[in-house]
C-alpha cells in the first residue's frame, strides 16, 4: 500500500507535525473566535483545520467549501449542504429549505451517501439575504464554521454586500467559532486587513509556513523505510529543496518515487529525478493544455522564471530578460500566472506554486 497521501484531508497516524498551530486553533475555537488561516496551497490548512477538529469533543462541524463557486446560487447550495451534513435532523432540514424557500430548493437523495442533499437551481436568483439566514441556521452554540479557500468569495459579484450581511450575523454569535481559510495571500489581506472591507480586523490570523523540515524528513523516511526503501541525505534534501517543503508537493513527488522503486532500493538523487519525470509523464496531457491557456507574454515570463530561484522580482533585469516591453506588460503576465495558480505572491516577491509544471515546461525544452 502506497504510504503518501495528496488530494484528500490527511488525519491521525497520516497527519505530520503542526501541534502548535493545532495547539493554538483549539484554543481560539474553544474561545468562539474568528480565526484567519493563511498559508500556501498544499500546505496543510484544510487538513489542519479537520485534525484539530476532530479532536475537539462536543462541537458540531460545518465545512464550506468555496473553491470556484461562481454564483450566489452555488454559495447558498454549498452552505446549506454542509450545515445539513454537520447536524443531521429533520428539523434543521426544515429550516434551511424555509429560509431559502424563495429559491425553490430541491431536496433529493445522494447516490453515494444516503443523505438528503439540497440542490438550488441556476437563475434562481438568490437575494443576499438568503445567504445571511442559513448563517443565523448554522450559527448555534459550540459549533464550528469553516470556508475554506474564502478569498473566492470574491469572485462573485456584488461579493461586498454579501460579505457585509455575513459579518452582521457573525457578529450577533458569539458562542460560534469561525474559520476563514485562504491560499491566495494578497487577497486574504484584502479582505481581512483593508479599512473599507466588511471584515477588517474581524478575526484572529494564524499563518501556516514551511512545514519543519526535520519533523516532515523523519515522516517521509520512515514511510520508504516501512516499504522496505531507504532515502540518501542527498535525496531527502533534493525532495524537500523541490516541494519547498510543502507537504501536498512532496508527497505527490514521493509518490512518484514510490511507484518507480522496488523494495530493496536505496532512493538518490537519480532516483528522485526519475520520480519528477513519473509525475510529469503522468500529466503531461493536463499541463499541455495549461500551457496553450497562456498567453504569449506569460510563457515569456515562464521561461524566466525557470532560471531564477525564489523569491523573483519584476524588475528591469526580469522585463530585460523576458522579452516584454514595459513593467505593466510584466506585471499583467505574472498576474495572469497567479490566477492561474502557477505562482503565488507575497508583497513585491513571486514564488512558484506549481513546480512540476515548471520542471515539465523546463525539461521539455519549451522555455
Amino acid at each position: 500500500m502506497i504510504p503518501f497521501k495528496v488530494g484528500i484531508f490527511v488525519t491521525g497516524r497520516d497527519f505530520c507535525d503542526r501541534e502548535a498551530e493545532i495547539r493554538k486553533l483549539t484554543e481560539y475555537i474553544e474561545s468562539s473566535f474568528r480565526v484567519l488561516i493563511m498559508g500556501e496551497r498544499r500546505t496543510g490548512k484544510s487538513s489542519l483545520i479537520m485534525e484539530t477538529s476532530g479532536r475537539i469533543s462536543g462541537w458540531k462541524f460545518v465545512y464550506i467549501d468555496l473553491r470556484t463557486v461562481a454564483t450566489m446560487e452555488k454559495l447558498c447550495e454549498r452552505t446549506a449542504n454542509a450545515i445539513y451534513s454537520a447536524f443531521r435532523t429533520q428539523s434543521v432540514l426544515r429550516s434551511i429549505t424555509n429560509a431559502i424557500s424563495a429559491l425553490r430548493p430541491g431536496i433529493s437523495i445522494d447516490s453515494q451517501t444516503g443523505d438528503f442533499k439540497v440542490s438550488i437551481s441556476p437563475g434562481a436568483n438568490p437575494d443576499y439575504k438568503s445567504m445571511e439566514e442559513l448563517l443565523r441556521i448554522a450559527g448555534k452554540s459550540r459549533t464550528i464554521v469553516v470556508f475554506d479557500e474564502f478569498q473566492d468569495i470574491m469572485e462573485l459579484p456584488g461579493y461586498e454586500t454579501i460579505l457585509a450581511g455575513m459579518r452582521t450575523v457573525i457578529q450577533s454569535q458569539p458562542d460560534t467559532a469561525y474559520i476563514f481559510s485562504g491560499s491566495i495571500l494578497h487577497r486574504m489581506n484584502r479582505l481581512f486587513t483593508d479599512p473599507d472591507a466588511s471584515f477588517f480586523r474581524s478575526a484572529q490570523q494564524l499563518n501556516i509556513g514551511e512545514i519543519n523540515r526535520n519533523e516532515f524528513a523523519d515522516y517521509i523516511r520512515e514511510r520508504f523505510e516501512n516499504g522496505q526503501r531507504t532515502v540518501t541525505e542527498n535525496a531527502m534534501d533534493e525532495i524537500l529543496q523541490f516541494g519547498r517543503s510543502n507537504p501536498g508537493d512532496i508527497q505527490r513527488l514521493c509518490i512518484g518515487i514510490w511507484d518507480i522503486t522496488d523494495r530493496n532500493t536505496e532512493i538518490t538523487l537519480a532516483t528522485v529525478q526519475r520520480g519528477m519525470t513519473q509525475i510529469c509523464n503522468l500529466e503531461s496531457e493536463s499541463f499541455v493544455d495549461k500551457l496553450a491557456s497562456l498567453s504569449a507574454n506569460q510563457i515569456g515570463c515562464l521561461s524566466i522564471i525557470t532560471t531564477m530561484d525564489s523569491p523573483i522580482r519584476v524588475n528591469s533585469r526580469f522585463i530585460a530578460n523576458s522579452g516584454l516591453k514595459s513593467y505593466s506588460a510584466a506585471l499583467a503576465a505574472m498576474k495572469g500566472l497567479e490566477k492561474k495558480r502557477i505562482l503565488l505572491r507575497r508583497g513585491q516577491n513571486w514564488y512558484v506554486s506549481t513546480p512540476f509544471f515548471i520542471h515539465w515546461f523546463k525539461t521539455s525544452g519549451l522555455a
